[in-house]
């Protein structure tokens, strides 16, 4: 039996800092950076992050959230389709056509204000008549006309733009409605929004199937408004299959761009296509004027459906810097389709075999570009998932420390807990996140700043079994299990100064490690 003059050591004396510290950690995330990088759903194994706002749902990777540790591999690389976009996430910065919208309502509407009664109603009649021309001239006029005939002679029935519009709107109404896929953003993402980390981790059908996707019923409509002012008449001036060609490849470059300059960016949209008929049209429409000093398309049919593609064009200059971009290349896409396809625009559609030729070249350069782009990964969902082990870990410690206070529990036993269950599961996300290679750059010192926190905490807790090893010599002498080895010179009171110092130097070095995880998550906001 341990003598009287042992010194006794009490369990709350002896963790009294390190279970603040705890508690610290744990209600810490709920208020301050941790809580703007991961909030987890017990319930439904999901894990929204806020900045970006974006949610991700993990059908194979709810296990990496709740109990994260578990495995190796990266979630975005072992199963893209983690992904789930949540109602809160913005699919584009798009305040500047936000602005385009609002005052362009602000003058219509004071318009309307100042007018007589009579004033607007023959403003109205005015643009019915407006809205009857233009339908008339979509098409490129009445076939009885030699610019009509001409059309029907090369292309009687147009059936891609049509059908670009059709789709759009199918989609738009199946996101709006949630009819046949998820609705809201969800549905943006399942019908094929290009994002990087999807994209380039075999969703390559994104670069494509974004252009039928619009989250927004104003982006929808100037879409199809731009598309109906000459999209049809472009169609049945050189072919369906090379108007296909030129949509499909102002689309993919644009998707390509957007991945290039942003790979976290959520891009939609079929401006990028309209955009590229609009560059072919006008490469067109110089080499007519300068090699026979005639319009492509007579001033007449243009005339009604110039008003409609100048709107579409001021709406399309109004978006972000980063749109822009990448609808400035799918402009480009279609004015060297110009060059290339236009030589004989007068006498008739460009010839299959060139066509063909075109089509070969823009898929290997495609090809090309998505090699270089492949596997981007997407730091967020690592950052997040260890912010998430974290406040799991700290909770099981905590209710570990309270069952020890209440006499359930033994030094020994939280030790085993930290060997077999803390410290495995810090590794594998270390492992983790040591697989991701290609972040994008902006989110490289996050992913650093991760790391550091990892390599410290799982340090802090080596600590930290030290001490407590130390007390659980210490507490099995004091009940008599062992005695002292022959020689031995360590004293209770040595033990408990070794106990001590070694959980101070945990909570020390927890403290950085928590700091590290903080600059992390401010990195992401």
């Amino acid at each position: 039996m341990p003598s009287n003059s042992t010194p006794r050591l009490e369990p709350a004396s002896f963790f009294r800092s390190s279970v603040r510290f705890c508690r610290r950690m744990r209600f810490c995330p709920g208020a301050d950076a941790l809580s703007a990088i991961a909030r987890v759903s017990r319930s439904k194994g999901t894990l929204l992050i806020s900045q970006p706002p974006v949610l991700l749902q993990t059908s194979t990777c709810g296990a990496n959230i709740e109990s994260a540790g578990k495995g190796t591999e990266s979630p975005a690389r072992k199963n893209p389709d983690v992904f789930r976009v949540g109602r809160q996430v913005r699919i584009l910065e798009c305040g500047s056509r936000v602005w385009f919208i609002i005052l362009s309502a602000v003058l219509v509407g004071f318009a309307g204000y100042i007018m007589t009664p009579e004033e607007r109603l023959r403003a109205l009649a005015m643009l019915r008549a407006a809205a009857i021309r233009f339908s008339e001239m979509a098409g490129g006029g009445s076939a009885a006309r030699p610019f009509g005939k001409a059309l029907a002679e090369r292309t009687r029935w147009p059936w891609v733009a049509p059908a670009i519009g059709v789709a759009s709107i199918l989609v738009f109404l199946s996101i709006t409605l949630g009819v046949g896929s998820p609705s809201g953003h969800d549905g943006v993402i399942a019908w094929g929004g290009n994002i990087g980390p999807l994209t380039t981790n075999g969703g390559w059908h994104r670069l494509a199937a974004a252009a039928f996707v619009h989250p927004h019923l104003v982006d929808l409509v100037a879409c199809l408004a731009g598309l109906a002012a000459f999209g049809i008449i472009a169609e049945r001036l050189i072919g369906s299959i090379a108007f296909a060609t030129i949509c499909a490849s102002a689309a993919v470059a644009a998707s390509l761009v957007s991945l290039t300059v942003d790979p976290l960016r959520l891009s939609t949209g079929a401006s990028g296509a309209v955009l590229g008929v609009y560059g072919f049209l006008l490469v067109a429409a110089c080499r007519v004027l300068i090699t026979n000093r005639a319009a492509l398309i007579p001033l007449e049919i243009a005339r009604p459906l110039a008003p409609v593609a100048a709107l579409f064009l001021l709406y399309t200059l109004a978006a972000p810097g980063l749109v822009l971009k990448a609808e400035i290349a799918a402009f480009l896409t279609g004015a060297v389709f110009g060059l290339v396809l236009t030589k004989s625009i007068q006498q008739g559609k460009p010839p299959l075999k060139l066509i063909g030729r075109v089509m070969a070249a823009t898929t290997v350069l495609a090809l090309a570009s998505a090699v270089m782009l492949r596997g981007i990964d997407d730091g967020r969902v690592e950052v997040a998932a260890v912010t998430a082990l974290e406040e799991r870990i700290a909770r099981q410690y905590e209710a570990e420390v309270d069952r020890y206070h209440d006499g359930g529990s033994s030094a020994e036993q939280l030790i085993r807990m930290i060997e077999a269950t803390i410290v495995p599961d810090l590794r594998a996300a270390q492992e983790r996140l040591e697989l991701l290679d290609r972040v994008p750059e902006e989110q490289r010192a996050s992913i650093d700043y991760t790391n550091q926190y990892l390599r410290q905490r799982q340090e802090s807790w080596r600590l930290r079994v030290d001490g407590l090893r130390q007390r659980s010599i210490l507490e099995a002498r004091q009940a008599g299990r062992i005695r002292p080895a022959a020689g031995s010179q360590r004293r209770p009171a040595q033990l408990l100064e070794d106990a001590t110092t070694a959980l101070l130097k945990a909570e020390a070095v927890e403290r950085s490690a928590i700091e590290a995880l903080r600059a992390a998550a401010s990195i992401l906001l």
